[in-house]
């Protein structure tokens, strides 16, 4: 972040796929979202999507939005949420990239049952998920499963809830992706919570998702 250059660096989006110097902005954010500082991930998610539409490379623009809308997501602002990821499906359906599509429709669907609209949403959810396993892509599987069980359970889901957070953990520990192990663990503990009698499973459930937070650093 600290040496790009628009002027100078911007053209090589042409001939590597997308600008890194953007994508470096919505990145740092969702590490300054795990490390807690939600106001200055979205500062710099924001600024990357302003660079992105300055740019005018398009796939750059779809990633800085989506990226833009996880932060949102943690920030738990839905209508933000829809917006971003309204516009990402939009360019991505218009331009052909349907990995795009379907991560902004999952999170868009995720948006509109968090707001109320659960049959709606989650089979938004359900038909993104369908697109994203057709692409067969590995790319934060952890986190997509993390977010579809919190749906689950919202739903009154809770036995396939539970169900989705192992094939989650499953996924983390295939791919070394762990970012989210903390907020797995945190998950089934609450779902335990939910019955009176599992409630020192999931306290103990808790506890070790605290601890696994405080080892990464989140």
């Amino acid at each position: 972040i600290a040496i790009y250059d628009p002027a100078r660096h911007a053209p090589l989006a042409h001939e590597v796929g997308f600008d890194r110097g953007i994508i470096a902005h919505s990145y740092a954010a969702l590490c300054h979202v795990y490390q807690g500082r939600l106001d200055h991930a979205r500062d710099l998610a924001e600024h990357g999507i302003a660079l992105a539409r300055r740019t005018d490379h398009q796939l750059t623009l779809v990633n800085a939005l989506f990226e833009a809308a996880c932060v949102y997501y943690e920030r738990r602002e839905l209508d933000l949420v829809r917006a971003r990821t309204a516009e990402e499906i939009e360019v991505s359906q218009r331009l052909g990239f349907p990995f795009w599509a379907a991560t902004g429709q999952f999170f868009h669907g995720r948006a509109r049952l968090a707001a109320g609209d659960g049959e709606g949403g989650f089979a938004e959810m359900q038909a993104a998920m369908v697109d994203l396993a057709r692409l067969g892509t590995g790319i934060g599987a952890s986190s997509v499963l993390l977010v579809l069980a919190e749906s689950q359970r919202q739903l009154g889901q809770g036995a396939e809830a539970l169900g989705t957070l192992a094939l989650a953990q499953a996924q983390a520990d295939a791919l070394g992706q762990h970012y989210v192990d903390a907020e797995i663990l945190r998950a089934h503990g609450e779902i335990l919570l939910d019955d009176d009698g599992a409630a020192a499973e999931g306290e103990a459930l808790l506890q070790r998702a605290m601890a696994t937070a405080h080892a990464q650093g989140a």
